[in-house]
């Protein structure tokens, strides 16, 4: 009776052991990932502020206006200001 004993404790331990190292593995991957988010998020909000000043601010660059109609629903149609572009467009044009 006592080598069955024995015999399930070190497998629970070997378990144990082996969910530990799985852990660390999981903690290291998601920790490679997690800096790949960040390092998105970073390129992403460069290219925002880069582009902005072009960025037409009233469909912010969508090219797109949800209008109501006369029955109340909405519809999208391209913006006046830009024309559908989302691009700011120079006073002259």
């Amino acid at each position: 009776m006592l080598d069955i004993v024995k015999v399930m404790t070190e497998k629970r331990l070997n378990l144990q052991k082996r969910r530990q190292r799985m852990e660390e593995t999981h903690r290291q991957v998601i920790a490679g990932v997690d800096k790949q988010i960040n390092e998105i998020d970073l390129a992403l909000a460069k290219i925002n502020e880069c582009i902005e000043p072009y960025v037409c601010p009233k469909c912010k660059g969508t090219g797109v206006m949800k209008v109501c109609d006369a029955a109340g629903d909405f519809e999208e149609m391209a913006c006046h200001t830009c024309r559908g572009t989302g691009l700011k467009l120079s006073e002259g044009d």
